[in-house]
């Protein structure tokens, strides 16, 4: 959208909507947009997150692959996955996810989650999101214990893989900027950046000041 437009869309939006947490979107318009709420409601507008958005549409699979093989995750796999997305949820700070374990269960039950399984599952991935032509992959996980073995990798790359050749065109994922390994490892997969995108997250303010 034209940032000129931030105001308008901010009005609108207050028609509707007594408060927001957040907003997202390419970084110059999220601000704008944040702003002209900020100004309309008289909250403090900061800046959160800084994500890429990347894009495959043919996958390049690693030189040397991980031990091990991926499934999709099943009932039998609900606690672990539950407390894998809980963790996840933790280290990247993510606002949506109030109830970890009902988000596994509605993965795991449209069988949008899998797992990389050497002797036991050592790496979760999800595509919960999709257009008629993409999906995006998100919550990439690896426990401490068994990270630097390259099993989000391969893992990633084999999801990537099963959507394209399910007829979808495209894959995307996200990643934060902060986090250089992630960055490197979706690039060497196929990932290509597509956009800069963030948070503006929304802060009460008291007696009109930050």
């Amino acid at each position: 959208m034209p940032v000129e437009a931030a105001p308008l869309v901010a009005s609108n939006v207050a028609e509707v909507y007594d408060s927001l947490p957040a907003v997202f979107g390419p970084v110059d318009v999220a601000r704008r947009v944040g702003d002209a709420w900020a100004a309309l409601k008289g909250v403090m507008a900061v800046d959160g997150t800084r994500q890429r958005i990347h894009g495959l549409e043919r996958v390049n699979f690693p030189a040397r692959e991980a031990v091990g093989s991926m499934r999709l995750a099943n009932e039998g796999d609900l606690a672990l996955v539950g407390s894998w997305i809980r963790e996840f949820v933790r280290t990247t700070g993510l606002p949506n996810v109030r109830d970890p374990e009902a988000r596994a269960e509605r993965l795991v039950a449209a069988r949008f989650l899998a797992l990389w399984v050497d002797r036991e599952p050592v790496s979760m991935a999800a595509f919960p999101a999709r257009t008629r032509n993409t999906v995006r992959v998100g919550y990439v996980y690896t426990p401490d214990e068994h990270r630097r073995r390259g099993y989000a990798s391969v893992l990633v790359a084999q999801v990537s893989r099963h959507i394209l050749d399910s007829g979808f065109r495209r894959c995307v994922l996200y990643t934060d900027l902060a986090n250089p390994t992630s960055n490197r490892i979706y690039r060497a997969i196929g990932y290509r950046p597509v956009q800069d995108v963030m948070d503006v997250n929304f802060r009460a303010t008291s007696c009109g000041r930050p």
